[in-house]
């Protein structure tokens, strides 16, 4: 058996799978295709689901198991169970929802744990599900969102309502919006929030307070209170989904064929009192980084994350200037492993309210923009203290990093962190939206 599993497991990890063999190598498995490993607590689909790198490939082969005599209920069911739990570090794609939902289908119970002493309220893969949502601070946020899709998917199977249906973003790419309309829903927390429900093609996407994307054809069914406010989406209506981008765990965009986005966003983490997802309708374009010889009046990090005291160089998720008349979000664009360029979007002043670590430097102008092509590859800022250059790390996150000379041009993208001669900044805590509302009270008398 274990001569023919590891067959099974070497074929699927070629570039191109030879199918026939594989089904071949499971009806030579015979009876033996339902054994589970009491000491690793995997079956053999389990087992191979962890390495997939393909979620796709996981679709085919749970097929090809069922097809051949594979029985989620085996082993008092800890063969399902596994399957579930196993997908949670799998191809961390869209087809884990695919691969979820036809198990729970054929009757896998989600509600073994593989930890008999598991007390959690998250009851069996729920518990494996919602350890995922630590991707969220690890800037994983693509995966974070699908996990969340696949967390309401076993939920509501658990509670006995339908939960066919339910998919991650990706499954919206490429349909066209027809209709919006406004949710009023009941958070986790048992309060009063609100949605937005975008009809794409057969798919029902939710924008949710959250921050969270995923299509459920349950939402609408499931809201207190339903308005149709297509009349605010009509730049999007016939444009089709193209993507989603993450600057952070709690600002995104959408973007469509069009050339418009949208830009959403919690309010209840903004400061701004009525509570649900806000949203903004953009064009999609070059990066508007503000001019040469702008003043900017305060840099602060979107995320607030505190940097190491023994360190020159910094990243954070999204990097705020704020001018006299405008606010630019500054964020990493990666093109290709290890490489990236600067880009920007327009924000609101009161969408920043709730920030409170920025950085401390005084008479801060822009010094200069480095361009390749129209992408920004790094800015740097003039100030008291020296020159603050600003740079994609190559990933997810925005670099900073405080020079007391001027850098050669070549040399900026390479600074990193063992670089000598840079200068450690000075970080400062501001309660901005105090500031804010005494600004406002102040603009009033």
């Amino acid at each position: 058996m274990k001569d023919l599993t590891n067959r099974i497991y070497k074929e699927l990890r070629k570039k191109i799978i030879d199918w026939n063999r594989v089904e071949e190598y499971i009806i030579s498995l015979g009876d033996a295709i339902n054994y589970y490993d009491d000491f690793e607590e995997e079956c053999i689909l389990s087992q191979a689901y962890q390495g997939c790198s393909n979620g796709i490939v996981n679709v085919q082969l749970t097929e090809l198991f069922l097809k051949h005599g594979f029985e989620v209920s085996a082993n008092e069911g800890r063969n399902g169970a596994s399957c579930l739990r196993a997908l949670c570090w799998s191809s961390y794609d869209r087809y884990v929802l695919h691969v979820a939902e036809r198990l729970l289908e054929v009757g896998a119970d989600s509600t073994i744990s593989a930890d008999e002493e598991d007390t959690s309220e998250n009851k069996g893969v729920l518990s494996s599900i919602a350890w995922k949502s630590g991707y969220w601070h690890t800037g994983d946020y693509d995966a974070a969102n699908m996990f969340v899709a696949y967390y309401e998917m076993v939920d509501r199977q658990q509670k006995g309502k339908p939960y066919r249906g339910i998919r991650a973003f990706r499954d919206a790419v490429g349909e066209t919006v027809t209709k919006v309309e406004k949710l009023n829903v009941t958070d986790y927390k048992g309060q009063s929030c609100t949605s937005y429900l975008l009809y794409c093609g057969e798919q029902q996407l939710v924008l949710s307070d959250h921050v969270e994307f995923y299509i459920d054809p349950y939402a609408r069914q499931d809201a207190g209170k339903v308005e149709d406010v297509t009349e605010d989406f009509k730049y999007l209506l016939g444009a089709r989904v193209k993507g989603l981008r993450y600057f952070n765990s709690s600002l995104a965009k959408i973007s469509f064929d069009n050339g418009y986005a949208i830009l959403v966003g919690p309010n209840d983490s903004m400061g701004i009192p009525e509570k649900g997802a806000w949203f903004t309708i953009t064009t999609s374009g070059p990066a508007q980084i503000p001019p040469i010889g702008t003043p900017i009046e305060s840099i602060t990090m979107w995320e607030n994350r505190s940097q190491n005291p023994r360190t020159t160089f910094y990243k954070d998720t999204t990097i705020v200037l704020t001018t006299k008349d405008e606010v630019y979000g500054l964020y990493s664009h990666s093109s290709k492993y290890g490489e990236g360029t600067v880009r920007a979007e327009y924000l609101q002043k009161n969408w920043i309210s709730g920030l409170s670590r920025g950085i401390a430097l005084n008479r801060i102008t822009v010094k200069h923009i480095e361009y390749v092509g129209n992408a920004v590859k790094w800015i740097s800022i003039d100030c008291d203290e020296g020159i603050l250059y600003v740079v994609s790390d190559g990933f997810e996150n925005i670099a900073f990093f405080l020079s007391e000379t001027e850098i050669a041009p070549e040399e900026v993208v390479k600074v990193d962190s063992w670089t000598k001669g840079l200068k450690k900044i000075e970080f400062i805590e501001n309660d901005f939206q105090e500031l804010n509302r005494l600004a406002e009270i102040e603009r009033k008398q």
